[in-house]
This record gives structure tokens, sequence and C-alpha cells, in this order.
């Protein structure tokens, strides 16, 4: 999940620029969370609290995800979605202060074809316990907003790449697992991508993009960097990216260090990037005790 937030960080600045270079700083004081980091978060704490309460996944995350909408309105929502989320709150009579506890919202899922649905779905695989799982769930989340085959396919793609990489699969396996879903990457490179992409928010073609950029690299920054220099939706191509680099590259403690510096209060500091603390601890804590290997201690966790 973390990799998914930087990813969007790193992307943040880039959405709108048409940026074919690569960044020699990924992280600025320009850059920003933005919805992408939001609802990898809502994932997580609807999928968290799955078992608990007796409420459904489904309602779960439609309540963490309204209530990203009305605390956060201007962290770069798509127009279509934005206006599906009000309609729902408006017929609901849902407020910041009711959102996380209204139970029978009613709501129809709005079709869409976007690539929200795959850019959320990192903390998926760190709550599965196999393969069919992830699948299931990864299925049923993306149904709440993007009700399309093309989502399904991309949220799926993503999630199950990133549960392989968990599990330890080498390059080659993952790579077999997205040319399952997206034949077409086999003929993909970061430098036809680099010069020949064009800006899209369609799950069908941001998805191949991003992983044909984690399957050139060589580490997490290098797949973001390739990711964000594109010419695409930056944040997004990032958040995708980087939610599969984090799990196949995991981090050097010297990373780390950085990194929980960057997202989470430390010694009375106030994090560059501001996202909902109590969230990221419970996924650190989770995450460090069933792959310590791959996620060194944060200071303080």
């Amino acid at each position: 999940m973390l990799g998914a937030i930087l990813g969007d960080i790193a992307g943040s600045k880039l959405e709108f620029a048409d940026n074919r270079k690569k960044p020699e700083v990924l992280f600025t004081e320009d850059s920003f969370a933005t919805d992408d980091t939001l609802m990898t978060v809502a994932s997580f704490k609807a999928a968290f609290s799955k078992d608990a309460g007796g409420t459904s996944l489904e309602e779960l995350f439609l309540r963490e995800t309204i209530r990203a909408v009305l605390l956060h309105p201007d962290a770069g929502w798509g127009l279509r979605f934005l206006s599906w989320i009000r309609e729902i709150v408006e017929e609901n009579g849902i407020t910041i202060h009711n959102a996380g506890s209204m139970e029978g919202i009613r709501y129809r899922p709005n079709g869409s074809a976007g690539n929200g649905s795959a850019m959320r779905m990192s903390p998926i695989p760190y709550l599965s316990s196999s393969l069919e799982e992830c699948k299931a769930l990864t299925r049923r989340i993306t149904g709440v907003t993007h009700d399309h085959p093309d989502s399904y396919r991309a949220a799926e793609c993503v999630a199950t790449s990133i549960y392989l990489a968990l599990e330890g699969k080498g390059r080659e396996g993952i790579r077999k697992n997205i040319l399952s879903y997206y034949p077409e990457v086999k003929g993909m490179t970061y430098e036809a991508l680099n010069s020949e992409y064009r800006y899209t928010e369609l799950a069908r073609d941001t998805v191949p993009q991003a992983m044909a950029c984690f399957l050139e690299s060589k580490d997490f920054e290098d797949a973001l960097s390739m990711a964000v220099s594109i010419g695409g939706d930056a944040d997004t191509l990032g958040a995708i990216t980087g939610g599969l680099a984090e799990a196949f590259y995991g981090w050097t403690e010297e990373e780390a260090g950085r990194i929980w510096l960057w997202l989470i209060p430390f010694q009375g500091k106030r994090p560059r990037y501001v996202v909902e603390e109590g969230p990221l601890r419970q996924f650190l804590a989770l995450a460090h005790a069933k792959f310590p290997g791959k996620f060194p201690e944060a200071p303080g966790l």
C-alpha cells in the first residue's frame, strides 16, 4: 500500500503535464497525495474490517469512499465519480458526521470502465489468505464503483500480480500472470510508451502500461520514474506500478527510514505528505508481522 501511495505522490504534479522525462527527484515540496491515496486507504480499511460487525465488505468500502470524498472534496476526483457519490449522499441524507456509521445505503454501481478500479487494489493481496480470496475480494470491491468488465479485469490483474510478488514469484511468473490478462504487454517497451502513449483514464489503457513499466524496471524508484514519464495519468500510473514494485522489490532499511518520515508522524515531526495516519499504522503493523523481510520495522510504530 505504501508503494501505491508513494507512486501517487510522485505522479501528482505530473498528471496533466504530458511529461516524457524521468524526474530527477521523485518527491518534492510540490508533490501531494491525491484521490488515489485516499481510495487505497479506503480499500485497506474496508478489507481489514471485513469480518467485523456483520457489515458487508461492499458497504464498508462504500462508507469509506463516501467519507473520503466528503472530507477531501478537492483531492482530484473524476467529475463523473464525484457526481455519482453526490447522488448517493443526497439520496441517503449522508453527512460527514454519519458517513462512517450509516447502514443500508442505497446506491447503483456506476458502470465505470475507469482506471480508478485498479489504483486502489494494493492492500487486498496483503489481506488475502489465498489467490482465490484475493480475486473474490477484488471483484467485490471493484463492483461497488466500477461495474464494468474492463474494470474487473484491470483490478484483478493488479491484485493477483501483487499477490504473486508477495508469495515470492519471480519476474517471469508475474509476467505470465500479467499476459494472461493483457497479452499486448508482451510487445510494450518503456521507450515506445515514452514516445507514443497518450493520456487516458480508461482502465484497459492504463493497467497494461503500468505493468510494462514494472516489468522493465530495475528497482522501486526506477519503476516509479518510468510510470510517471510516459505522458499519461501519472498519479494513477504511479500508484498501480508502485503497489506492485513495492511487493516485488521490498524495502531496504535506509529506504524504509525515509519513507516512514514522509508518511507518518515521528518524534513530534509532521509528515511531509499527510494521509490518514491510523489506517497507515494498522497496515504497517499488519504487513510487518506477516512479511517481516519486506517491511523493516518503522521507528516508533
